[in-house]
């Protein structure tokens, strides 16, 4: 789990350390006695979400909360919606575009979510991507990740029904 120190005579930093200044990173409030180097704490990230860490953790927490409310571990439907951002000006152009129906330029967060409304995947893509194209992806990666579920539930346009100004198809 942690990864192979790089030569030196450094002391090695302890997990709980290194995990405490991950979380100071998303919550300053939070107390962080011993924070270690940012090159340390970075190693040990990257390592961690190669592992698969994250997600592992993240699915322990969405089934603990799950059983909290008396569902099953995992979901037997899915929620797909996807909004329209606009992006930093530090974001390439490449990396963004124009969405169809707002007419905004930047991105697309597209989430996936179980019925309660847990996440199970998000996927930014650029505003140009329709939602047809995203759901797709979305679906694939929830199937993978071994979420099941047979029912799906989006909008019109998610589900392919619609043209580009949401306009519902027969």
């Amino acid at each position: 789990m942690s990864p192979a120190p790089a030569g030196g005579g450094r002391r090695a930093a302890r997990s709980v350390d290194v995990a405490y200044a991950a979380l100071h990173a998303i919550a300053p409030a939070l107390p962080a006695p011993r924070l270690p180097r940012w090159r340390t704490t970075y190693r040990y990230f990257a390592a961690w979400q190669q592992d698969g860490v994250f997600e592992e953790f993240t699915g322990l927490l969405r089934r603990l909360a799950r059983a909290a409310e008396g569902r099953g571990g995992e979901p037997s439907a899915c929620v797909l919606d996807s909004q329209t951002i606009k992006i930093s000006a530090d974001v390439r152009r490449k990396g963004q575009g124009t969405g169809a129906g707002k007419r905004i330029i930047g991105g697309k967060r597209h989430l996936g979510c179980d019925t309660p409304g847990l996440l199970l995947i998000v996927l930014v893509t650029a505003a140009s991507v329709s939602d047809t194209a995203a759901g797709t992806t979305l679906l694939s990666r929830i199937a993978a990740a071994g979420h099941g579920g047979s029912a799906v539930r989006s909008d019109t346009v998610s589900a392919g029904r619609s043209d580009r100004r949401g306009r519902r198809r027969e």
